[in-house]
């Protein structure tokens, strides 16, 4: 028998080839920045975006895979503001990249915008007071 060098079936042909995507920031008219709510069913969500308001958008891309907290590039229509387009999602290392750049807000304002209210919570831990 000859000697296996590739430690595995097909384990070349199948390993991980990690490619760097270049960073897409968003255009100033007609597009935002916002995190995926809710999945509505049909390739829809409801989207907060960082211009306080709640829309509906549709996924363009059938290869595109959005989950809820997914952090994407929505395109808005001339005609209607209340439903848009998503058409760029960022990975994780992305939004670190973004958030440290400062175009995205840190991770406590963005759980401020997943409230009901659009108001931030605080807590302040523990309470010392002089014994």
């Amino acid at each position: 028998m000859p000697k296996n060098k590739k430690k595995g079936k097909n384990a070349k042909s199948k390993g991980a080839n990690i490619e760097k995507r270049k960073l897409v920031e968003a255009d100033l008219d007609g597009q935002v920045y916002g995190f995926l709510e809710k999945a509505l069913g049909s390739r829809f969500f409801t989207v907060n975006c960082l211009d306080n308001t709640k829309r509906r958008c549709k996924v363009r891309k059938k290869r595109m895979r959005c989950s809820e907290g997914d952090c994407v590039i929505i395109s808005l229509r001339d005609f209607d503001d209340e439903n848009a387009d998503v058409i760029y999602k960022y990975d994780a290392d992305e939004v670190r990249q973004l958030q440290k750049m400062g175009v995205l807000p840190d991770a406590n304002v963005i759980r401020a915008f997943k409230d009901e209210d659009g108001e931030a919570e605080e807590d302040d831990g523990f309470v010392f007071e002089d014994i």
